[in-house]
């Protein structure tokens, strides 16, 4: 873990600690907690298309399929395909309180006789990849992640392009589904896609310097998620503020809390912080 003790030295390394401890942060907005929910969808259960869950330990990481579509006749165009995206809430996307786009991200698409990888590599904007189903195929997909970085992951199943006319755009032979994968912790609550996240202050405030230092340890041995974003933070299950109500308010709190997290607060002194810390650490 020695890249978060070089993350937070080279953070703090900016600012004067004497003078962070003196400035006093500035409120920042509320999030649009309601964005980050992670609950499963699946609207293709009627085409016969289902989710298969991937046995993990309580605080493992996986790949979650949290969204699997059957594109309607407008959206489709006489199209064949599976269109798919993988997201990691570690990666910041002002667009999807989900997370970033991981690009490079490969998955695994299986039917009777054959498998093929495919990579992420298209464009934001667009799906951020595809596969060509053909009219012999039932299609199985997973994601794996990045190449040796890969993670265990749900199975998306029963995928196939055999199914009645609709209008002009689906039609016997061309039905295509979309399905994302988002980056889970397993036993997070209410299918968010973090069990725990810590809130510092805004990034570009001194006293947030402070925190990230005094947390070190903390952030050790807990493996938490962490970030600057209440929007990130909407994500979690469980959601520890590390910042006064000025720099992180209450209604972003109230917010949080709306999201179905549970929130608690540490702030105080230095070393009233501290020790805070250093008990939650040591009766870990």
């Amino acid at each position: 873990m020695g890249w978060l003790k070089a993350m937070i030295d080279g953070f703090a390394d900016s600012f004067k600690i004497d003078d962070a401890i003196d400035d006093a942060p500035q409120t920042r907005s509320a999030p649009q907690a309601d964005r980050a929910s992670g609950r499963r969808q699946n609207d293709a259960d009627a085409y016969g298309v289902r989710v298969e869950p991937v046995k993990v330990e309580t605080g493992q990481w996986y790949w979650r399929a949290v969204e699997v579509h059957h594109l309607s006749p407008e959206e489709n165009h006489g199209n064949h395909h599976i269109y798919l995206d993988v997201l990691d809430p570690a990666l910041p996307d002002a667009a999807n309180a989900q997370g970033g786009r991981v690009f490079g991200a490969r998955l695994k698409v299986t039917w009777d006789g054959g498998e093929s990888l495919v990579t992420v590599d298209k464009p934001l904007g667009e799906p951020g990849g595809n596969f060509p189903m053909w009219k012999s195929q039932d299609c199985t997909v997973a994601a794996l992640g990045l190449p040796g970085h890969e993670l265990p992951s749900d199975r998306v199943a029963g995928l196939h392009t055999r199914h009645p006319d609709e209008a002009s755009g689906n039609t016997w032979g061309h039905h295509s589904f979309s399905v994302l994968f988002v980056r889970t912790q397993a036993g997070s609550v209410g299918g968010k896609p973090l069990a725990h996240y810590v809130l510092f202050g805004p990034a570009e405030q001194p006293a947030t310097a402070v925190n990230l230092l005094q947390a070190q340890e903390y952030l050790l041995a807990f493996h938490p998620a962490f970030g600057f974003n209440p929007a990130e933070a909407a994500g979690a299950s469980r959601v520890t503020i590390m910042a006064d109500e000025q720099a992180v308010s209450t209604r972003i709190v109230a917010d949080l809390t709306a999201a179905g997290a549970t929130v608690e607060r540490i702030s105080g002194t230095a070393a009233e912080v501290a020790a805070i810390l250093a008990d939650q650490v040591a009766r870990k």
